[in-house]
């Protein structure tokens, strides 16, 4: 199995990303690189047609590693904070495979029921997009995700929970968005190094 490490600092922690976390010297103390850790699966669990889930993703990296373009930020709106991350993957020659989870707009400081985050994701030529908040999702209310954070610090941790996030090119084709290989369990995303923060 092939080994990738990287020393890092991250929100004054000192990491060594590799295809887990562990601990090791640092370089610099003064420059944080964003590493994440998302797992995640889009599922044809009662969609009609049905079809084939996609493959699920496990990323465990900082940005460049392994094709992956990573960006998080961290911004005050109405004095709460809000976050904004997203992990992206490329294959100029394989555009089948490409892949990509965003969310946007999160309210990582309170539950919100009414202002809404978004989340995006791409599978291969495919788009879902969804509106989500800390309700339980509801489809009906064009609102298929449910969305959690928590703070510990820097680091952010949550879970994205989505049923029927609906195709951006047709609305009637849609996916849940779970952790891998379950069926009702959210996707899960740990955060560390967020800009703003």
């Amino acid at each position: 199995m092939r080994s990738i490490r990287h020393v890092v600092t991250v929100s004054g922690l000192c990491l060594a990303a590799s295809l887990g976390l562990g601990l090791g010297s640092c370089t610099s103390d003064t420059t944080p690189v964003v590493y994440m850790d998302i797992a995640y699966q889009m599922r044809c669990l009662d969609c009609e047609p049905r079809a084939p889930d996609d493959a699920g993703h496990v990323v465990k990296n900082v940005n460049g590693e392994d094709g992956l373009k990573l960006e998080c930020d961290v911004a005050r709106d109405a004095g709460a904070r809000r976050v904004t991350f997203s992990a992206e993957y490329s294959d100029v020659m394989h555009p089948s495979k490409n892949y990509s989870f965003k969310l946007s707009s999160g309210n990582i400081d309170e539950e919100e029921s009414e202002r809404r985050c978004d989340v995006e994701i791409v599978e291969g030529a495919n788009t879902y997009t969804g509106s989500c908040s800390s309700d339980e999702p509801d489809p009906e209310a064009e609102r298929p995700c449910q969305a959690t954070f928590k703070v510990e610090g820097d680091v952010i941790t949550g879970g994205v929970y989505c049923t029927a996030i609906p195709n951006a090119a047709n609305l009637s084709t849609t996916r849940y968005l779970v952790s891998p290989n379950t069926r009702t369990e959210a996707a899960k995303f740990k955060l560390y190094g967020c800009p703003g923060m």
